[in-house]
């Protein structure tokens, strides 16, 4: 387990000032056609950045024991070495001297029924141009003496030479090495293609650097930009091999939501925190009417952010009324049988609160709600669970058409459960302050301390592990407003690290006892979650959006900064 730390610091990196001018310079060369476009900048500066960071010093504090004999790290010491004999670069030259300014990937798919004619090429842009030569030559001379490579031709395209280097009966390949820059191709068109940008292009013209900037991943340390135009043909393709009308309908969909989306991007980045996500660019009225009503120009919070405790183990909220939910999900159903389900849903609830007080209820339910999972407050190992959805109690048809639904289908739940099993599910209402609250319990079913429950409380229907939730509720104090990030999950590596030192023993006993497992295997996954949870202080998910431009991403905070 101590590996997935070393992977995760590292890929990250500190805050770098890039250098713009090599990244630009192979942005320009990249055709404008290209479907999908890999970025890889800074890599010199960002390992220093990291090695340098208060985190990889507290890791080689904590670590070091483990690390320095780690098998894995002499193998990497013996690739080295073997490398730099061969080829005469050490791995710190590659990284320092060759692919550390920038580096370059593209693709671009063959046209309809054509797939063989599809084109890739990856470039870089060395900081030592010396170097990088010798490297080629140094690599081409190994493969003829091997019998590898049969040949290496020079040509010559608009006055600019480039190579050819020939694999017997195989197909040749292409490479242009021109002042530290190297771009290699399996199709000479893909380096003919470079020259004349090299030639013609500007930085400023390439439709893939403006789309980069449009879309706010530009300085980001990796990211992988796509271009949904070029790719349509593949999401048709995905739609016509749906083998039923269900899977048919559901991909449809998704390639509606594709032909709005007109930039795309994945990156991974760092500043003092490590953040991976992906940037969307779309047209609103080009989107599935069902999803126009839940994406908006500027995400907006949860209210429940307000009640839910900052050492929280996990947290979720977000923000969707009833009716909105329903309508999302159905949207992905054939369309023909869209209104049948829907009206499988409301009968199922009408017939509980009567049609008349059904489109109210589900008007009134949200669009606030939030989970949240914390340490316990008294005695016992299972954690304090609360749930909570905002209630629209102006109409109080509303609150009771809930009460109602939720106590219809809990007594059908309790027994169906009672009558396939010999333990039973017993409920009853206790008045919790002035909440009247149903609860269950069952000694066999529910871990010690915990009967779920729920009450309406607040303005707000909540769940709770125990009664003392739904009494302890509190309704948020302001309404949310549309903010530059909006936080959708969020996880406590510290509270979590701290619940499992206090109550991993007679968590790892029941979770044993439950699932027949032995007690020791499940206490070694408890202690490998433990020991990857000391390096994590927070991760969270969080939206953040300006005008057609929206970002989903994780963030992930560290003990300590990833720069000083």
């Amino acid at each position: 387990m101590r590996w997935l730390l070393i992977l995760a610091i590292a890929y990250s990196g500190a805050p770098v000032t890039f250098a713009a001018g090599p990244r630009d310079e192979l942005l320009g060369l990249v055709p404008d056609d290209t479907a999908i476009c890999l970025v890889v900048q800074g890599l010199r500066d960002r390992s220093k950045a990291v090695a340098a960071s208060p985190l990889a010093e507290w890791v080689g504090t904590n670590f070091k024991p483990a690390l320095g004999g780690a098998p894995e790290l002499q193998k990497l010491k013996d690739v080295e070495t073997l490398f730099t004999s061969f080829l005469g670069v050490s791995l710190a030259d590659l990284r320092d001297e060759i692919f550390g300014d920038a580096l370059v990937l593209c693709y671009q798919p063959g046209p309809p029924g054509n797939p063989q004619a599809e084109r890739g090429f990856v470039m870089l842009k060395a900081r030592d141009p010396a170097k990088l030569a010798a490297l080629i030559n140094k690599l081409n001379a190994l493969q003829k003496s091997s019998g590898e490579l049969t040949s290496i031709d020079e040509k010559i395209h608009r006055g600019q030479t480039y190579f050819k280097r020939s694999k017997g009966e195989a197909a040749g390949e292409y490479y242009l090495l021109a002042n530290g820059l190297f771009a290699f191709a399996g199709q000479e068109a893909s380096i003919q293609s470079v020259i004349e940008r090299r030639l013609e292009a500007k930085p400023s013209s390439s439709a893939v650097a403006k789309s980069v900037a449009r879309l706010g991943v530009g300085n980001a340390f990796l990211y992988c930009w796509f271009n949904p135009r070029k790719l349509d043909a593949d999401v048709k393709a995905h739609v016509a091999a749906a083998t039923g009308e269900g899977e048919r309908a559901t991909r449809r969909q998704f390639a509606q939501i594709w032909s709005a989306i007109d930039d795309l991007a994945i990156y991974l980045d760092a500043d003092k925190e490590l953040e991976l996500g992906f940037a969307a660019a779309y047209r609103a009225e080009a989107m599935p009417p069902e999803l126009r009503t839940v994406l908006g120009s500027q995400p907006r919070p949860s209210a429940l952010w307000q009640v839910i405790p900052e050492d929280a183990m996990l947290a979720l909220a977000g923000r969707v009324s009833g009716n909105e939910l329903i309508d999302v999900a159905l949207s992905f159903a054939p369309a023909e049988e869209r209104a049948a389900a829907r009206q499988e849903i409301e009968k199922a609830i009408g017939a509980v609160v009567g049609k008349e007080k059904l489109h109210a209820m589900l008007k009134g339910v949200g669009p606030d709600w939030a989970a949240w999972v914390a340490a316990p407050k008294a005695n016992g190992w299972f954690p304090a669970i609360t749930a909570a959805v905002r209630i629209d109690d102006a109409d109080p048809a509303v609150p009771s058409s809930v009460m109602k639904t939720l106590g219809f289908y809990s007594q059908f739940v309790q027994v169906q459960y009672n009558r396939e099993h010999n333990d039973a599910i017993e409920s009853k209402v206790e008045r919790i302050g002035t909440v009247d609250t149903t609860v269950f319990s069952n000694a066999r079913l529910f871990p010690p301390g915990c009967r779920p429950a729920y009450g309406i409380a607040n303005g707000h229907l909540v769940f709770g592990g125990s009664p003392e939730m739904i009494g302890a509720f509190r309704k948020p104090s302001i309404e949310s407003a549309p903010t530059a990030r909006a936080p959708f999950l969020r996880v406590s590596g510290n509270a979590f690290r701290e619940y499992l030192d206090k109550h991993g023993p007679a968590l790892a006993d029941w979770i044993s006892d439950r699932q027949d497992r032995p007690r020791e295997d499940v206490w070694k996954e408890i202690q490998n979650v433990t020991e990857i949870l000391k390096a994590v202080d927070r991760c969270e998910v969080f939206a953040q959006g300006s005008g057609d431009v929206v970002k989903l991403a994780v963030r992930a905070k560290f003990v300590k900064p990833l720069s000083k």
